[in-house]
């Protein structure tokens, strides 16, 4: 535990932290435009990322708390089954919330003119991540089932292992026989494969379809893709696909070689599995928002405003903290006061 925490959860939580940061931004600028269909797709992921973010903040905490406060077991247990709650529900409804972004963009792509819903999306955005959440409560009650809270060093290496959601509900559905390799493929097929394949096939539509040269209005069945949102939305979908499609055949090469009915042990397969379980959905969640600010134009000059309005505050405080320094200097010399500055 001390080596994974020492290696990869301080990185794990400075990509958290820059996670949180980018995300907040395009919360911040895309919160009044949710009445419109994308704009709240980008909404809903950059809060799932960061929930995600902030849950993975706790890992290097409960830890830490492991290592030198071995007696609050309960404590470390309490937090650990929380995130583990809170972070798998998150991590798949952005998974969904991008699979529906690629699906609307390609379709605006395709048919220009077709109008998506957004009644539907907006019902199905909320029906998602309540069925995680009860799947994942299952969860959460088949681990404290197992005995692991009185036990939570165990239980984290449970949770390295098997980090996916539905896990406990695919052990009850297969028989005692069934292999670790047979749980992982259908704990993992619906919210990470399924939704790599739709979104490897919207990137084949968009490349079709971007590679084509645009016509002029002019002509018969015309047809004008902007290119800056979509190249935009094609550069998400891929590191969508890279991550998540690296985490799921990372889990299955783990345990495709011997069938393993039983979980390897040791500390590289511990680091690997973290890697693969959290990691690369916390690159995901950095990268995603980054792309889209250097990306988008008009978040992009939001963010310079933003900026160049803190550097305003930032000055004014400064000038008025200096004014009444020196203010109150002049009033006590006034006074006889004597005021000694130090320099450093």
């Amino acid at each position: 535990s001390s080596g994974i925490n020492a290696e990869y959860g301080g990185s794990n939580a400075v990509l958290a932290v820059m996670a949180v940061a980018f995300n907040s931004l395009v919360i911040k600028y895309y919160r009044y435009q949710v009445k419109k269909l994308v704009p709240l797709i980008y909404f809903l992921i950059s809060v799932a990322d960061v929930v995600t973010s902030l849950v993975c903040l706790l890992h290097p905490v409960v830890l830490v708390l492991l290592i030198l406060c071995p007696n609050q077991n309960l404590l470390a247990s309490g937090l650990l089954l929380v995130s583990f709650l809170i972070s798998s529900t998150s991590i798949r409804t952005s998974v969904f919330f991008n699979v529906v972004l690629s699906v609307i963009r390609s379709i605006n792509i395709v048919r220009p003119f077709y109008q998506v819903r957004q009644r539907y999306v907006r019902l199905v955005s909320c029906i998602y991540p309540v069925i995680w959440a009860a799947i994942c409560a299952v969860d959460v009650y088949w681990i404290v089932a197992l005995g692991y809270v009185d036990r939570p060093v165990a239980m984290f290496k449970h949770l390295i292992y098997r980090p996916m959601a539905g896990s406990g509900l695919a052990s009850m559905a297969l028989d005692e026989n069934a292999t670790y390799l047979e749980i992982i493929l259908l704990g993992m097929t619906v919210p990470f494969i399924l939704p790599c394949l739709v979104v490897l096939v919207c990137l084949v539509l968009q490349i079709h379809f971007l590679s084509a040269p645009n016509k002029t209005a002019g002509e018969q069945g015309s047809r004008i893709i902007p290119r800056r949102p979509a190249i935009t939305i094609f550069q998400l979908s891929v590191l969508f696909v890279v991550c998540n499609l690296t985490a799921t055949v990372v889990f299955a090469a783990f345990y495709a070689p011997s069938g393993a009915t039983q979980r390897r042990t040791g500390a590289r397969p511990a680091r690997l599995m973290y890697v693969a379980s959290c990691l690369m959905h916390v690159l995901n969640a950095t990268f995603s928002p980054l792309i889209m600010i250097l990306r988008g134009r008009s978040l992009k000059s939001a963010l310079k405003t933003e900026i160049t309005s803190f550097r305003s505050r930032f000055s004014t405080q400064s000038s008025s903290a200096r004014s009444k320094f020196k203010s109150n200097a002049k009033i006590s010399a006034a006074r006889g006061v004597k005021i000694t500055v130090y320099r450093y």
